[in-house]
This record gives C-alpha cells, sequence and structure tokens, in this order.
C-alpha cells in the first residue's frame, strides 16, 4: 500500500514516458497526461508496478524545458503555457521552506531555541529529495 501512495503521488499531472499495459489489457499511450481517470486505474492495477513519465532533470531540450517534460500546470489543470516561467516557480518552491524558517525566527523574537532553527532543515532536504515527511504538520499553535 505504501507504493501505491508513493506513485500516486509522484504521477498525477504528470507525462508518459513509454506505454503501460494494464490487466485488462488497456494501453496508456506514451504522452499521455495522467489524470484523475489514469491515476485511479494505475493505483487499482496489481500489474502495474513501474512507470516512468517525463521529468524536467532528464528533458534533453536544446533551450528550455519541453510542456510535457514539466507536465501539468497546477494553475491551470492543463498543459504548461509556451513562456511560462517554470524556472521562478522552481526557485520559489525550493525557497519559500527557508524563508518561513527565517520568518518564524524573527516572529518569536529570535528566542526560537536551536531545535526550531535546526528542525526546518531536514524539512528542507525532504523537499530536495521529494521524501514523504517524517513528523506532523503543527496546523496551529496556541
Amino acid at each position: 500500500a505504501n507504493k501505491r501512495t508513493h506513485l500516486e503521488s509522484r504521477l498525477f499531472g504528470r507525462v508518459l514516458a513509454d506505454d503501460v499495459t494494464l490487466a485488462d489489457g488497456t494501453v496508456y499511450e506514451r504522452g499521455l497526461m495522467i489524470g484523475d481517470d489514469e491515476l485511479e486505474a494505475l493505483r487499482d492495477d496489481e500489474a502495474v508496478n513501474r512507470v516512468r513519465v517525463l521529468s524536467p532533470l532528464t528533458d534533453d531540450s536544446a533551450f528550455g524545458i519541453a510542456s510535457a517534460s514539466y507536465g501539468m500546470s497546477l494553475a491551470t489543470g492543463g498543459n504548461i503555457e509556451l513562456g511560462e516561467a517554470v524556472g521562478v516557480i522552481a526557485a520559489q518552491s525550493i525557497g519559500e521552506p527557508g524563508t518561513q524558517l527565517t520568518m518564524r525566527t524573527f516572529h518569536t523574537g529570535g528566542v526560537a531555541g536551536a531545535q526550531d532553527i535546526a528542525g526546518g532543515l531536514p524539512r528542507v532536504v525532504e523537499l530536495f529529495e521529494a521524501r514523504t515527511p517524517k513528523g506532523k504538520a503543527t496546523l496551529a499553535r496556541t
């Protein structure tokens, strides 16, 4: 079940790099963007244990990143638009945890302990490595 959850969290909005054949004979062809229906079928199909998707990390475009390699635009739910500043979006996504860590120190009047500051660094590592967070999220402090 854990591998299925991992698979599901990685596939939504991505584009298939290879054909995928389900146990019932259904074939999802290379280039298909995985939506809710495809994700449900892939999750429930025990025959599927590996799916290759396009990625900005393996994109071989001469300039920029191909739309298919980026995947779904989270703003529109469709393909990313030509000229979209995906590098800026990625940089903001990576920089945000560091900003929040810094702001937390300021909001506590500089009395955040070493544990509070160091505690944020493993979260940044989790984001870089795309791991599932180990701790629980704090929804509100009283």
